[in-house]
């Protein structure tokens, strides 16, 4: 699920900074709510007269397990107006395109609904993407996915890549793969919550797009792309690339370069790691960490 802030950058990039040369991807659609505020930026975008057929919105729009079934089942009973929607609690696999519809239903002309895997959906580039939305890259093969497949139909020097998953512990290839193209793309804005978002500034080689999606990349380049990120980035977005790093070394089994990285980021203001960091400790028990600072997290 997305923050009100990410919501609040999404209305806005639609609003002001969509011009109608290239297509709108919400990739990772989930119950609604990124189509929704894109699609309500652009109903309210003064420049824009066709609206129809806009955003192209990718999602299963199913609840994979019981943790997703309970989130939408909490966000229906705060969010969705109660009239339409039955109150009761949804089961891991049921559909959620129904819940979807009703809360996009005020722009239905707007959307195009792709409902099952990004996998089996390429993006047709004689369309070109204004505006990608990344809220899938739940996995080294749909970023790989997206990278091959949506980039090459973004704009030079006006396309926006807004990856929503990018400062997060559990996505170290995101940030690898960006930090591998940082020569095409240029940070465009800075951390919004989770999201970092990317201005392309000139085409991909194929064959260098082809490398970054299939992340066959050996462990020190990967450490390297992850610390490059992060010695680039502003100082209070980089302890969460550090997490990311750690944990993705802690995961290989390097427990060694994870604990150098981990005392590295001790080193750092532990104010700045509020919300992930007990879970990259849970994620990590073998990894010592400052209990004292710690604790003030």
């Amino acid at each position: 699920m997305i923050t009100k802030d990410e919501r609040i950058l999404l209305y806005y990039l639609a609003k002001e900074f969509y011009r109608g040369s290239g297509k709108i991807v919400d990739a990772g659609a989930f119950i609604g709510a990124s189509a929704y505020c894109l699609a309500s930026g652009l109903q309210d975008n003064p420049s824009i007269t066709n609206r129809t057929g806009i955003v192209y919105s990718y999602d299963l729009f199913r609840a994979p397990n019981k943790h997703f079934a309970d989130m939408v089942s909490d966000a229906m009973l705060t969010e969705v107006v109660h009239q339409r929607i039955p109150l009761y609690r949804l089961n891991a696999g049921c559909s959620l395109r129904e819940i979807f519809e009703f809360q996009t239903g005020e722009f239905a002309s707007s959307i195009i609904i792709h409902e099952g895997s990004l996998l089996d959906f390429p993006w047709d580039c004689r369309n070109s993407i204004e505006i990608l939305f990344a809220d899938v890259c739940k996995s080294v093969e749909l970023n790989g996915h997206l990278l091959r497949s949506f980039i090459p139909a973004m704009e030079r020097g006006r396309s926006l890549l807004i990856h929503q998953d990018f400062f997060t512990i559990w996505h170290p290839y995101i940030i690898a793969t960006m930090e591998y193209l940082r020569d095409y793309f240029e940070i465009a804005l800075g951390q919004v919550s989770c999201t970092r978002v990317y201005r392309l500034i000139k085409p991909v080689p194929p064959d260098l797009l082809a490398q970054a999606a299939a992340y066959e990349f050996s462990r020190e380049q990967k450490t390297e792309l992850m610390l490059s990120a992060a010695d680039s980035s502003p100082e209070p977005e980089r302890p969460v690339i550090f997490g990311a790093l750690i944990r993705d070394l802690y995961m290989v089994g390097d427990l060694y370069s994870a604990q150098e990285q981990m005392n590295r980021l001790a080193g750092s203001s532990f104010d700045r790691c509020v919300g992930w960091f007990p879970k990259l400790c849970h994620d990590c028990p073998e990894l010592s960490v400052d209990v004292e600072r710690a604790a003030r997290v």
